[in-house]
């Protein structure tokens, strides 16, 4: 145990997974938007995963404070972090992909 409150746990939860659906929801604007036309919107498309990638550390921060964080180990809130866990783990995807995805469109 590591002396911190199991409230703590709970609330690292709701914080990460606030902080992951804004994320996605930032990431599937990206990709919901028509293809890029212009260099204009190729680069706004760029600057804006650029963004979102430079926010994955903080993210990651936050998602390890959440695994060492004391928690009850009722059943619910294990299900709540393997789906946040794997939702991350999809996020994080989803985001090289979409990197990926616009270089074939400069090329």
């Amino acid at each position: 145990m590591n002396g911190r409150d199991p409230t703590d746990h709970k609330l690292l939860l709701k914080k990460f997974e606030v902080w992951l659906k804004t994320e996605d929801r930032k990431l599937t604007s990206i990709f919901a938007a028509k293809s890029p036309r212009s260099n204009r919107e190729r680069k706004n498309r760029k600057q804006g995963l650029k963004v979102l990638q430079s926010r994955v550390p903080h993210g990651q921060k936050i998602f390890e404070e959440l695994l060492s964080a004391e928690f009850s180990g009722v059943n619910e809130e294990e299900k709540q972090l393997e789906d946040l866990r794997y939702r991350w783990i999809l996020y994080k995807t989803k985001l090289k992909e979409a990197e990926e995805l616009l270089v074939c469109f400069v090329i």
